[in-house]
């Protein structure tokens, strides 16, 4: 496939990001060098920094989940996460490379702050949590929420061959309307006690879910994520 001047743009950008991680800035000059144009092709036409690329970036990604979330019909999904699960997700993985190096690299070092602060006020128009169960004020609850829900997609999205959506969704939707005490149990191997997941896991989801209790057990030493009622 022959790509346009701005597909190369964006394709340099993201293999700029995948070959240096750790960078949290490309020149104009370097896009141009990877994208096999001029600069002035870049700053003349189309972006004039690193920052508009960005934005452009987050723009087009936005403007197709915000049309999903549109669409969204309590009638047909009472439950909300079924829908981002049966919904959501699988758009999610139609832009996984893009995705996944957002998450791994520093190349948006606003990836995550666009992340919450655009989906999490959708989560909060149609969930109402119970915060007073977790003793925090109300903010701190959905702050809580967005960040486990985010948790879990950078996970399964990162992952060099990422589940596909139809198996990973019945994992986020156990995740979200189980406690994960329901997948772990505590074995007193030493002086300080282990979590591992059980036999009651699929074989084909074992893998994903043990990363996934890995690191929220270790971020926040949790073991239920809020509890949730649906508006």
């Amino acid at each position: 496939m022959v790509l346009n001047t701005r597909e190369k743009i964006l394709e340099a950008f993201f293999e700029l990001a995948m070959e240096n991680p750790q960078k949290s800035h490309f020149s104009l000059a370097e896009i141009a060098q990877k994208a096999g144009i001029s600069r002035q092709a870049i700053y003349k036409r189309h972006f004039n920094g690193n920052y508009e690329i960005l934005d452009y970036i987050h723009k087009e990604l936005d403007a197709e989940f915000q049309l999903i979330f549109q669409g969204y019909d309590k009638k047909v999904y009472p439950d909300p996460f079924v829908f981002f699960a049966e919904v959501v997700i699988p758009i999610l993985y139609t832009h996984r490379r893009q995705i996944s190096c957002l998450f791994k690299t520093a190349a948006d070092p606003y990836w995550r702050d666009f992340l919450r602060n655009t989906y999490g006020q959708w989560i909060e128009q149609h969930i109402t949590i119970d915060y007073q169960k977790l003793n925090i004020p109300k903010e701190k609850a959905s702050q809580v929420l967005v960040g486990g829900i985010l948790i879990f997609i950078e996970i399964w999205i990162t992952q060099p061959e990422p589940t596909p959506p139809e198996q990973f969704s019945e994992t986020f939707l156990n995740l979200i309307h189980f406690p994960l005490t329901d997948y772990v149990r505590f074995k007193q191997a030493s002086s300080n006690d282990k979590l591992i997941v059980t036999n009651s896991l699929e074989d084909k989801k074992r893998s994903e879910t043990e990363l996934i209790l890995k690191i929220l057990s270790s971020q926040s030493h949790s073991t239920a994520l809020p509890s949730l009622k649906n508006e």
